[in-house]
């Protein structure tokens, strides 16, 4: 007993206590490692409490994906600007996908253990991961936000420009067509001069094809997006989701500061019929341009921006999409002049904001910190560890610890607090 009680005396000394004073030394404290339950805190040797989570602030940001921070930025920003043209509903949707974005994001970083729910279709039961879901509808969100933006940016603009003929810049940009193609006439337009090259026939089938194409657009769109989410590793579904999401918000700041309305309704008497261009897509293409485009939105093409950001990230990251798009894509891009719908200008410079949001939503993603959910496996094990390494909810470093799991604390001071 007396040698038993002598050896526990002597652990004690060597770990700084004084088992008379029950004091520690001067000595400089060692650090030992003892099993706590549910401890999430660090004390050093003064006594001072060390949070381990970063500021609140930050842990915000480091939840939110590049994506998130170009979508949530923009809509902050043009409060005033909807506030002016009284678009309340507006303010309404910036508030709920402000708060509801950052709360979804931080509940899936933070959720550690997946929880499911079960629905039945006829006999058949499905179990459906509730972090998926949510997963998908935050990843999905930003499209759907830019094309409800687009809706509202021609509101803004009749707000910001009541006077249309006045305030638009269509008479510059039939100025630019006609001064860089010598043939072209101010008064008729880049479209016009080149459905006058070839005949009647031509014009149709070859229109048909031209029409067709304008309209893959939206399936260029949403396809993009929706087969990246589904078949790719999820790292390269965010480079698309932040490039297409850039391409959108740089066309749309373009139209609040140089609103254009188009040839389509800058020359009404050199609009083509859609009869005389054309036999299906061409009458669907001419309803939507009337009935769903918003005034002031020409310049630059986002027609033409999208699909060529679409074209790059599809030869990337899903090349069999890609040589589809490469069939596709140029006929779109000539399209949108061919048909009247833009100048040449509008394209020209529509194209090149894809190529600059291919070049800088690579970097943003790269270089950009953010936190990936536990629950998603589709990012390569590389692209989680450049990711969690000191990030705000870096598992190894803030996170709250689990039961019984290992932690370092100091002593001896602590130990007698």
């Amino acid at each position: 007993m007396a040698s038993s009680e002598d050896a526990y005396k002597e652990e004690l000394h060597t770990t700084g206590f004084d088992l008379d004073t029950h004091c520690p030394t001067d000595e400089d404290y060692v650090e030992t490692t003892i099993t706590v339950p549910n401890l999430s805190l660090r004390r050093n040797s003064n006594g001072n409490k060390r949070d381990i989570k970063m500021s609140n602030v930050r842990q915000v940001i480091r939840c939110l994906k590049p994506v998130d921070l170009l979508v949530l930025t923009y809509l902050a920003l043009t409060i005033p600007l909807v506030a002016y043209a009284r678009i309340w509903g507006g303010i309404v949707v910036r508030i709920l996908l402000l708060v509801g974005v950052v709360y979804g994001r931080w509940y899936l970083v933070q959720t550690r253990n997946q929880t499911s729910f079960t629905f039945r279709i006829t006999n058949r039961s499905f179990q459906v991961s509730t972090q998926l879901i949510i997963g998908f509808l935050l990843d999905i969100y930003g499209l759907i936000a830019c094309i409800y933006i687009y809706g509202e940016d021609g509101k803004v603009i009749a707000a910001l420009y009541p006077d249309a003929a006045k305030d638009f810049y269509d008479n510059e940009m039939k100025a630019i067509d006609a001064g860089l193609f010598g043939n072209v006439k101010v008064e008729d337009g880049t479209g016009y001069y080149l459905r006058s090259l070839t005949g009647q026939t031509f014009n149709l089938i070859f229109g048909e094809w031209l029409h067709f194409c304008y309209f893959f657009y939206y399936i260029i769109l949403v396809g993009t997006w929706l087969i990246a989410w589904a078949f790719i590793q999820h790292e390269h579904f965010d480079i698309i989701s932040t490039v297409q999401v850039m391409v959108y918000l740089v066309c749309l700041v373009c139209y609040l500061v140089i609103p254009v309305a188009g040839p389509y309704w800058a020359y009404p008497d050199k609009r083509p019929e859609a009869e005389d261009v054309g036999f299906v897509f061409a009458r669907v293409t001419h309803f939507l341009v009337e009935g769903g485009s918003s005034s002031g939105t020409a310049f630059p093409s986002g027609h033409c921006s999208m699909t060529t950001a679409a074209l790059v990230l599809a030869l990337l990251y899903i090349k069999p999409l890609g040589l589809v798009y490469l069939f596709t894509n140029p006929s779109l891009i000539f399209a949108t002049v061919w048909c009247g719908f833009h100048y040449f200008i509008d394209a020209f410079v529509g194209v090149l904001v894809g190529l600059m949001c291919c070049a800088l939503g690579h970097l943003m993603v790269r270089v950009v910190g953010y936190n990936l959910p536990a629950y998603d496996d589709r990012y390569s094990q590389d692209f989680r560890a450049s990711k969690s390494a000191g990030g705000a909810f870096d598992r190894t470093r803030y996170s709250a610890l689990d039961e019984d799991e290992e932690v370092e604390m100091d002593t001896p001071t602590e130990m007698e607090a």
